[in-house]
Order: structure tokens, then C-alpha cells, then sequence
């Protein structure tokens, strides 16, 4: 690989992502795939809080009562 050269990876992403340079700091579009990942983030964030809360045996009292 060259220097400068984008990687198979890169090459596929130009295609999806793009990046506006003449702002002054970095601003990247991500389209749908923003979309995508906040959508995974918001299902990731509950089931990450439900496990930690069943570990911790949070839900041992209403267990109980069920």
C-alpha cells in the first residue's frame, strides 16, 4: 500500500460517508447509517441497563411478588 492510498474499507465507506472540509472543524454525514446506529445504540443502552440491573438482583423483590 501507498501512502495516501485508502484501504478496501475506506474505498467502501467514501461511497457512504461524507466529510465536509470547508467547515471549520470536521463535520461528518452519515446519512441513514446515523440513523442505524442510533437506533442500535438506543436498543444496546436498555438491555445493557436491564442486565446490569439483573445482576445486581434489582428485580429479586418484584420477581417475588409475580
Amino acid at each position: 500500500m501507498q501512502e495516501g492510498e485508502l484501504t478496501m474499507l475506506g474505498r467502501i465507506l467514501c461511497y457512504i460517508v461524507t466529510v465536509d472540509e470547508n467547515a471549520n472543524g470536521a463535520i461528518v454525514n452519515l446519512g441513514l447509517l446515523y440513523l442505524v446506529y442510533m437506533g442500535m445504540l438506543a436498543v444496546f443502552c436498555t438491555n445493557a441497563i436491564n442486565i446490569y440491573a439483573g445482576i445486581n438482583g434489582l428485580e429479586a423483590g418484584q420477581s417475588y411478588v409475580i
